[in-house]
């Protein structure tokens, strides 16, 4: 769906639902609806729990391909680490644009890289063999909010650390999708007089940019813009915002 037909689209429904009741929005209004409707979507499909299927990710051949065009795979130097709370750590930097990672493994030795939490890892290490198990590897996150400060800390086996400081971490992940920005947002500053950048969407974007999800889930991200517009100015806050939680992904 090209940003004409996302603009257009948005018009129509938004005008049919409302029926005249409610204002009529600018362009950065159906960006920031269109923008919180594909974030919204992305998030509910990744906990399965939240979406009317029930289907995450990986359950289904749809899943899949709705995510097709923001699915990276990525290579990542290691770096030592000599000051890690836990001996054989190997750090690699978190990339910035991560927002779900689906796999890790190293292409040229087998094992397998298992997540851990903080807690379960001071329970591992409580044991008296205080080492991951052979074939396997402990990975933490470390850092903070910015994606640039944060790290993956892989602990290793002793005889593994020999060798993998020289290999290099292999993440599929999914990327953060580019915002719907509809029109260059410096376009309705001057429409309503507004100082330069004041308006923004998630954290300073401001130039046009189309939906990078593939086409398939387009006309999905639109209904629902429309639906949270229509929300947004309806009487009943309240009761909205209980039919707000019935998805449909």
């Amino acid at each position: 769906m090209t940003i004409p037909e996302f603009k257009d689209g948005f018009d129509i429904l938004y005008n049919n639902v409302m029926s005249g009741k409610a204002p009529g929005l600018n362009e950065f209004d159906k960006s920031f609806f269109l923008t919180k409707a594909q974030d919204e979507i992305l998030l509910n499909y990744f906990n399965p729990k939240s979406n009317k299927l029930q289907e995450g990710i990986n359950d289904s051949i749809k899943r899949e391909i709705d995510f097709f065009n923001i699915t990276v795979e990525a290579t990542i130097s290691a770096t030592l680490w000599p000051n890690a709370m836990y001996r054989n750590t190997l750090r690699y930097p978190i990339p910035a644009n991560l927002l779900l990672p689906l796999s890790f493994y190293f292409k040229t030795m087998y094992i397998v890289i298992k997540p851990t939490s903080d807690s379960e890892l001071q329970r591992l290490y409580s044991k008296p063999y205080k080492e991951p198990f052979k074939g396997q590897a402990y990975l933490i996150e470390e850092g903070g909010n910015a994606g640039a400060n944060k790290y993956w800390n892989i602990i290793v086996r002793t005889n593994d650390f020999i060798t993998l400081p020289s290999l290099d971490l292999t993440v599929r992940y999914i990327r953060l999708p580019a915002p719907i920005i509809t029109i260059d947002l410096s376009n309705v500053e001057a429409e309503y007089n507004l100082p330069p950048n004041t308006l923004s969407i998630r954290g300073g974007l401001r130039n046009q940019s189309n939906c990078e999800l593939h086409p398939i889930i387009h006309n999905q991200i639109l209904d629902r813009a429309v639906e949270l517009a229509s929300i947004y100015f309806t009487n009943d806050r309240a009761q909205s915002m209980i039919a707000i939680n019935q998805r449909g992904e």
